[in-house]
């Protein structure tokens, strides 16, 4: 495991797990109202791509306020 966001403020955090051949980037915000204008995490250890969200616990099959980025790819550029 590799922590690369730790903000208190915003009582968000990130990490990277990984193996072989996946890589994994996980997001918690355990903020009680979602970022209205999106929330950017800046590290080096973050390579150029597109991430994907796989599990959005405030959606609303899970009595969420359903926002989210409802699959969509997310685009990381220069860390």
């Amino acid at each position: 495991i590799d922590i690369i966001h730790v903000y208190n403020a915003n009582r968000a955090i990130a990490f990277r797990r990984w193996d072989d051949s996946q890589e994994f980037l996980i997001v918690a915000s355990l903020n009680n109202y979602p970022f209205g204008a999106g929330y950017t995490i800046e590290s080096s250890r973050l390579g150029d791509g597109l991430w994907r969200e796989i599990f959005n616990s405030d959606a609303e099959q899970y009595g969420g306020n359903n926002v989210g980025n409802f699959g969509a790819s997310i685009p990381a550029s220069n860390g």
